[in-house]
């Protein structure tokens, strides 16, 4: 590597602005690898001029000082020389998107820093005397603008010669502006249309549309059609242009720019054309506009915002008076309303520094980085910090020089998608990038005293505890005790010496300990249990002392002031609790919040630490029934509701039964059956309650004889009986299978005869078989219960001596002859003969002829049918017959190796069956199978 130059003295000009730090000195100088690579070569396809493979890279920082940070803080701006040996002066350089461009007299250099194997020497006219004014490229680097002499050309990043555009004959452009919204990769999905601006040397505005797809086709510019929004004031000469849109609130914002103005326009996002824009600026002839004093050079917005696609939030403007620069406010401005650059400042020159040579320094350009204003001079580039150079009257904060050797710096080129500078002269072209910027903010934050802020650039827990130790001694020094105890509690100092300096602050201060015990319990580790305990405990009184003194001094004006304090006070506590339950002795907490007297605060914490036994004893002594079966919803263990069932089913019984049938599967309903008769007779919608819980119980298939006897107490109480019939059913059928009961039928006898419910009684007669006793009762209520009482039993003679009954009682109880010949019908059991001994003396056969003539049509069938069976068996029997005959007859071969189907042993040397299917049984195996079908009578047979 060369040697480093000489150290630079104060009486060396080294930069415009006067640096707060002693001056800078070369610290490092090295070799990087080539760029571009390899050498090459340029024609417009041969390949003439070459680029040597080598950069020099320089990095520049302030000798140390007392007090400041480390060397390696600071930002990292590295300066790389790319040694291009242009055939002719270099007049501009442009670039976008990693596409860099060389502008010559008449000729382009195109490089793809992409792809830099491939460099193009692109002649843009055959006149040798041609001159190439400006050129513009859009934010992707796809499309080119060339001016050169009268002409305009059009070229596209797949071509190497432009053509003119007809559009522009005659004309100079001499500002574009690209819809870079919906060019740069974030905002492709927002926008579908591609916009264009371009300004003519007579001050014209022209605008142009179309869609994505059509911007990356090559003819796209030739054939578009450009429409005539605005004609500025002769002589007006445009420096920039830029527009960006706002959909949420319709607005559309166009900032033009020359070199002493800055005019904004304000119009709907969906206006067809920029005309229409323009057209609702217009207030008394002239649109709203900025005018700064004397003759600025250079307009730049934050292009760190542009390279995320956001809107620009800052701007900056260089004149010969220095930097104008600040927020842009975007609002829901008015057409006429002030311009977006309301809070703008200027950071001017220091008109002290001079050459050698005794002329004033000019600035060639500027752009901004996101913290710094990057100036180039002639012969150097200064850094300025813009977070400490902001603000009225600010003196520049310079961070960084690095002066060029040999030719003067003749202009910049910034790539916004990559943040790289190329300063270039006429024979030079250097890369400037820079690293880490940020990383030394703090530290200069923190000398200017701006803490908050010198938060916000860094994460070092290192560097955050000293902003913390600097910012505290600052608020202690201007007694903001409070402020500077919350920062103590992160710092390491002594806890002893700590609280002491607090206490001595006096009672007045003491909110500055609680800020500190406050501070310090955030800090402690998991492990340090008992620390926290105690500091929690600590200002758990704090907090009860503070409330005590509101309640018991009385010192708030009014009493409304008061309640509004002590509500303040208390909703602090309980936070706090919140936030410190696991930090907190539950017993010592207790403790401090009884002594208190705040039931309030007892119930909350008791809430946090989920003590619900607590709660519900408190719940109930205030009988305050809702909220304590509120608590079971959220109790873990349901077994707690037995405590208190009894009294909760006696003063609440509606909800306690509600909160019994959410919980059914986690209760043993036997444990509540005290409980449940434990009712208030005062309250007559209690046993409704209780019945409809009984009920779902029923209806869950609940099979305790406790609950179901108890059930049948409840219905067997109510006035009416249906209820308890309901539950009961009908008598069981003979032909029917008899329901299910799980009640005592003795106790639910008791119950109804105590109760006088006779139809219930039967019913239970029915099912402890006491025939003779159910029938009695049922003729006396009704002769349809009677029947089905008769046709309960399954022993044919019972049902038929129940049915005779029924008919005696009809003849001579009823004296309804046709009533006992109808239950010939209904008991297939009975016949004439029976019914006719039950008939009076004087009975006529007339009375009941027609009964006699179905009982003989009846009996006439049933002699055909047996007619018919008597045949069907004829006929069967006489096959059988002829079946043996032919079976005696009838032969079979069975192997020794038979098995048995049934048992699969050998039949060989045992008695066996032999089927003419081919079936073949063991008779002791025949003989076992049939039998399991037999009754006991009739297996002897088998």
């Amino acid at each position: 590597p060369p040697p480093p130059p000489p150290p630079l003295s104060l009486s060396t000009p080294t930069a415009l602005f006067t640096p707060p730090r002693p001056p800078y000195v070369l610290v490092e100088t090295t070799t990087l690898p080539a760029w571009p690579p390899p050498t090459h070569s340029l024609t417009t396809h041969s390949r003439t001029h070459s680029l040597v493979p080598t950069r020099t890279h320089t990095t520049m920082s302030a000798p140390p000082r007392p007090g400041a940070p480390p060397q390696s803080e600071g930002p990292k701006f590295k300066v790389s020389e790319v040694q291009y040996k242009p055939p002719t002066n270099i007049n501009n350089v442009i670039t976008a998107n990693n596409i860099l461009l060389i502008q010559m007299r008449n000729r382009l250099i195109r490089l793809d820093l992409n792809d830099p194997d491939e460099l193009y020497d692109i002649p843009c006219s055959k006149d040798p005397t041609a001159f190439i004014s400006n050129v513009f490229v859009d934010p992707t680097g796809t499309h080119v603008i060339i001016c050169i002499d009268a002409e305009v050309l059009y070229l596209h990043k797949w071509w190497t010669k432009p053509k003119p555009l007809k559009e522009f004959r005659g004309q100079t452009v001499v500002a574009m502006g690209w819809d870079e919204e919906a060019l740069v990769s974030g905002g492709k999905d927002r926008f579908d249309t591609v916009r264009i601006l371009a300004a003519t040397n007579t001050g014209q505005v022209f605008d142009a549309e179309l869609t994505k797809a059509e911007f990356e086709e090559p003819n796209t510019l030739l054939d578009l059609k450009w429409r005539d929004c605005y004609s500025f004031e002769e002589g007006t000469i445009l420096k920039d242009l830029n527009f960006y849109r706002f959909p949420k609130r319709n607005q559309i914002y166009l900032i033009v720019t020359t070199a002493s103005r800055m005019y904004q326009f304000v119009g709907p996002v969906d206006a067809e054309t920029f005309a229409d824009v323009f057209a609702a600026n217009i207030k008394d002839g002239d649109p709203t506009f900025r005018e700064i004093p004397g003759n600025l050079s250079h307009f730049r917005f934050h292009p760190g915002q542009l390279h995320s696609s956001d809107r620009p939030s800052y701007f900056g403007w260089l004149n010969s008076a220095g930097i104008l620069h600040g927020p842009l406010k975007f609002g829901n401005q008015e057409p006429t309303d002030e311009t977006v650059m309301a809070g703008a400042h200027l950071l001017p020159f220091d008109k002290s520094q001079k050459l050698v040579s005794g002329d004033s320094l000019q600035a060639v350009n500027f752009t901004m980085t996101e913290h710094h204003f990057i100036i180039f001079f002639h012969d150097r580039v200064q850094a300025i910090s813009r977070l400490t150079s902001s603000g009225q009257n600010s003196v520049p904060d310079v961070t960084w020089t690095h002066v060029f050797p040999g030719y003067p710096i003749d202009g910049i080129a910034y790539d916004q998608y990559t943040g790289i500078l190329f300063p270039f002269s006429r024979k030079k072209v250097y890369e400037v990038s820079v690293d880490d910027e940020k990383s030394y903010l703090w530290r200069k934050l923190l000398d200017l005293k701006r803490y908050d802020e010198a938060l916000e650039y860094t994460s070092n827990p290192h560097q955050i505890q000293l902003i913390h130790k600097q910012q505290s001694n600052y608020f202690f020094r201007r007694g903001e005790y409070t402020k500077a105890a919350s920062l103590w509690g992160s710092l390491p100092k002594p806890f002893e010496e700590s609280v002491i300096q607090l206490l001595h602050l006096g009672p007045k201060n003491s909110e500055a300990l609680f800020a500190y015990l406050n501070t310090k319990l955030g800090t402690l580790r998991y492990q340090d249990a008992t620390q926290k305990t105690v500091l929690a405990t600590w200002l758990l009184e704090l907090h009860i002392h503070k409330l005590n003194v509101i309640t018991a001094l009385g010192t708030m004006r009014t009493e409304d002031q008061k309640k509004q304090q002590l509500a303040i006070v208390t909703g602090e506590i309980q936070q706090f609790l919140k936030a410190n339950k696991n930090n907190l002795n539950q017993h010592t907490t207790f403790s401090l919040l009884a002594a208190s007297g705040n039931t309030n605060l007892l119930l909350i914490y008791s809430a946090l630490i989920k003590d619900y036994d607590r709660l519900l004893q408190h719940f109930v002594q205030e009988g305050m029934w809702s909220k304590s079966l509120t608590i079971f919803s959220q109790h873990p263990d349901p077994t707690a509701i037995y405590k208190y069932a009894p009294i909760l089913m006696y003063n609440a019984p509606k909800e306690t039964v509600e909160l019994f049938i959410k919980v059914n599967d986690q209760l043993e309903v036997s444990r509540l059956l005290p409980s449940l008769m434990r009712m208030n007779p005062a309250n007559p919608e209690a046993k409704q309650h209780l019945l409809s819980y009984l009920k779902f119980l029923v209806g869950k298939g609940n099979k305790d004889q406790s609950i179901h006897n108890f059930y049948v107490s409840l219905l067997a109480a109510l006035p009416k009986e249906s209820s308890l019939l309901n539950y009961f059913g009908p008598p069981p059928s003979h032909s029917k299978r008899s329901r299910k009961y799980y009640y005592s039928l003795d106790f639910a006898l008791q119950v109804c005869t105590k109760h006088n419910k006779k139809r219930a009684c039967v019913v239970i007669y029915t099912y402890l078989e006491l025939y003779s006793e159910a029938m009695g009762q049922a003729l006396l209520l009704d002769l349809k219960l009677a029947k089905l009482v008769a046709d309960a039993p399954k022993d044919e003679e019972i049902r038929k001596s129940l049915w005779l009954i029924i008919v005696q009682h009809t003849v001579e109880e009823k004296k309804d002859i046709k009533g006992a010949m109808h239950c010939l019908t209904q008991c297939p059991l009975l016949t004439i003969e029976d019914i006719i001994r039950y008939l009076p003396d004087n009975s006529t056969i007339e009375e009941f002829s027609e009964e006699i003539c179905l009982s003989l049509e009846e009996s006439n069938k049933k002699v055909e049918e047996l007619k018919k069976q008597m045949v069907s068996a004829e006929r069967s029997s006489h096959i059988i017959r002829e079946d043996l005959k032919k079976l005696k007859l009838q032969g079979g071969t069975v192997s020794d190796q038979r098995l048995c189907d049934l048992t699969q042993l050998l039949i060989k040397g045992r008695m066996f069956y032999l089927y003419p299917d081919g079936s073949c049984f063991l008779i002791s195996a025949l003989a076992d199978e049939v039998s399991q079908f037999r009754t006991v009578p009739e297996k002897g047979h088998v």
